[in-house]
């Protein structure tokens, strides 16, 4: 019986080999059916298949022709046998699946050629296993060509899957160390793009595997884009298919990286809108970008700067720096391959003193400390005294005195500083004696006059004093003030504080969501009291200034307790959050959609609300997030139903929130509905997700929506 079906695979076997060698010879001659195209995609799947069996075989062939074990060569010929079916069967496979477009032929016939020697190996192995076993050269020989062969096809295919070398590449030194190329010399695209397409992108869309029709491998190549158009339009609001597809959600099918392939990180992504945004020259040099200019800020950590400075300290760990790294902290390399830092502070309302602190572990690393625009105090000056190794430090526009410049003595390596926007006099600067490294002070809108500077820079003759434009046509803006509350979420009232101000400012606030104005807003005067769930927005104002950008904060109103809830229908699996409790646990989420909120896309979001005794109620309050970007939209319907049980509810409100008529920031906002006083025990909320309009990039694709609070009053 076991002889019997031996018999038949091996007639099919040779079967298949010869329609193998059929089609490959034809080539374009023979038509394939659909049918067999879809099984061609099998190809990758069976693939491992015969990989596996025939270095078994040549293991096991090796073993057997000391032993007369009769088991043992029965178990020998089904092992040839299931490697001459499988190395047939997915050289028929590859074949078929060779017929797709973008991929090169001269590439492809080395793999395909080379797989269909592998079956035919194979067969002729098992055909001739006897004859073979008896002799000694013959067995060496037939197992050195099949390993020879299936490393080589395996070789040829990797080249068309990942790329070009995609085996060897870890072992050349070009692939495997960090540019080394000075920043001075450094070009855009050549050294800081195109490495991230080679490592990202090209490996489906090269010569030999052109996905798309899309060939990434060249500026030609890049400019004339793909057979769904080009890949970038600076005309267009976002700029073009390259950044649609990047920032398609990861479970789009047109998502690229496709979903198994290394993805984007943030900063990559960050990278290539800036090469966009920024005209997308294929030529510019890093340098010629400028300083403040967004690429350069992200290239420059990259690249060794020329005529670098050599530092005798130790590299800090990368673990430490992962963790001193957050959303409002940037700690990185000054140079690729240096032991310095450089530390930047975002966000002015998410400073805090400990924060320098927390920086100690890296202190002798720091050479760069950013501090613009922060609430830096005089009593935080004592942790920057701290970073010995400091050549550079901006304190520009922060709530430092004259009298806390002295705990800045020990930092003799100090060559810039800059005290722009604070009120300083003159005598206040003496305190740089000592510092002999210091060259550069900026000053500008401190208040010193140029007639006081005179002895000053007599004292310090090494020292240029930068004082800026003289006359009255310069305006500065303000810097936004910082909204201080204890919490978000209240029950009675919430005390709110305005900070950040320099002297004279007028603030002017609102509470409803508006943009507050200059004169019939309310004047704020030394504390807001909020009472209601409200969007606080807050602009200074000083004349001879340009007014500040708007500082906001949202306050919640915790309201009537909720008992439980129901969720009808299930959150999509990636953003279930802690489930129901998500919706009423008084802890809010940001800005990142991973986290603290529910999300649905594939159908409605259905809740019931529960209470365990009747209330009154007039109005529900819903924290929702927008980030067009990723398709997170506001709900195209909202409706609340209420009754005395989910049996008896009747419509209360109903509203279409407004939808965004272009790409914006992502932002958190609030969904407000109101209804005449109603006791109730049940409220239902039914929020409908939007179809994407038309001028999006997932344009007729659904929309996302997330929640985070629910309050009733």
């Amino acid at each position: 019986m076991g002889q019997r079906v031996q018999n038949i695979i091996f007639n099919s076997c040779i079967l298949l080999n010869c329609l193998l060698l059929s089609i490959t010879v034809l080539g374009d001659k023979i038509a394939v059916p659909t049918v067999l195209q879809v099984a061609g995609r099998m190809h990758p799947l069976l693939l491992h298949f015969p990989i596996v069996l025939v270095f078994l075989a040549i293991i096991t062939e090796s073993v057997i022709k000391r032993s007369n074990n009769q088991p043992l060569k029965e178990a020998a010929n089904w092992l040839l046998l299931s490697a001459a079916f499988t190395s047939a069967v997915t050289a028929l496979m590859g074949s078929f699946l060779s017929r797709e477009d973008g991929y090169d032929q001269n590439v492809l016939a080395w793999h395909q050629w080379t797989g269909v020697a592998v079956s035919f190996i194979s067969l002729s192995w098992y055909a001739w296993r006897e004859k073979i076993r008896s002799v000694r050269f013959a067995n060496v020989l037939i197992t050195s060509v099949a390993a020879i062969a299936v490393i080589i096809t395996g070789h040829k295919g990797a080249n068309i899957t990942h790329g070009n070398n995609f085996l060897l590449a870890p072992l050349s030194p070009a692939e495997n160390k960090e540019s080394t190329v000075p920043l001075d010399d450094a070009v855009a695209y050549t050294h800081f793009i195109q490495p991230i397409l080679q490592a990202k992108c090209m490996g489906c869309h090269n010569t030999k595997k052109a996905k798309g029709g899309l060939v990434m491998e060249t500026e030609a190549f890049l400019l004339k884009g793909g057979k769904n158009g080009k890949l970038w339009d600076s005309t267009s609001a976002d700029f073009g298919l390259m950044m649609q597809r990047i920032h398609k959600a990861e479970d789009s099918k047109e998502h690229m990286p496709p979903v198994g392939k290394p993805q984007l990180t943030d900063e990559e992504k960050k990278s290539i809108f800036y090469w966009l945004k920024s005209g997308a020259s294929f030529t510019k040099k890093i340098t010629a970008y400028d300083e403040a200019d967004s690429l350069r800020i992200l290239a420059a950590g990259k690249f060794k700067s020329s005529g670098a400075a050599v530092y005798d300290f130790p590299s800090a760990d990368a673990g430490t720096l992962k963790k001193l790294n957050t959303d409002y902290r940037v700690v990185q390399p000054v140079d690729a391959q240096s032991p310095a830092l450089s530390v930047e502070f975002y966000g002015a309302g998410f400073y805090k003193g400990e924060q320098l602190k927390e920086l100690e572990v890296v202190k002798n690393n720091i050479i760069s400390l950013g501090l613009n625009k922060m609430p830096v105090k005089d009593e935080d000056l004592k942790w920057i005294a701290g970073y010995t190794n400091l050549r550079k430090l901006n304190l520009s526009f922060t709530q430092i005195t004259g009298a806390g410049l002295a705990q800045l003595q020990p930092l003799k390596e100090l060559q810039q500083l800059s005290l722009s926007g604070n009120a300083l006099k003159a005598t206040d600067l003496s305190v740089f004696k000592g510092m002999n490294q210091l060259n550069t002070v900026y000053l500008w809108n401190t208040g010193i006059r140029e007639s006081d500077l005179a002895a000053v820079r007599a004292a310090f003759p090494k020292v240029s004093f930068q004082t800026g434009f003289n006359g009255d046509t310069v305006i500065t803006q303000l810097s936004a003030p910082i909204i201080e509350a204890e919490e978000a979420f209240f029950t009675t009232t919430v005390p709110v504080k305005i900070k950040g101000l320099i002297r004279n400012t007028v603030v002017r606030y609102t509470t409803d969501g508006s943009t507050p104005d200059s004169l019939k807003s309310p004047l704020y005067k030394g504390e807001i009291l909020i009472d209601k769930t409200s969007i606080l927005k807050v602009k200074a104002f000083l004349p001879g200034w340009a007014s500040s950008n708007i500082a906001e904060k949202s306050f919640y109103h915790a309201g009537i307790k909720i008992d439980s809830i129901e969720l009808e229908t299930k959150p999509n699996p990636q953003y279930a959050a802690n489930g129901w409790r998500t919706l009423h646990d008084k802890i809010k989420g940001d800005l990142n959609f991973r986290t603290k909120w529910l999300g649905y896309r594939e159908g409605d979001l259905k809740a019931y609300l529960y209470f365990s005794s009747p209330v009154k109620l007039s109005g529900i309050t819903m924290s929702m997030l927008m980030d067009v970007n990723s398709y997170i939209m506001p709900a195209q319907q909202i409706e609340v139903w209420g009754g005395a049980s989910k049996s008896s509810l009747r419509l209360l409100s109903k509203i279409n929130p407004d939808q965004p008529k272009m790409i914006l920031p992502p932002t958190m906002a609030m969904n407000q509905l109101t209804f005449p006083v109603t006791e109730l025990k049940v409220l239902k909320v039914v929020v409908k997700p939007v179809t994407l309009p038309n001028w999006h990039p997932g344009k007729g694709e659904r929309g996302w929506i997330f929640f985070d609070e629910f309050f009733v009053q």
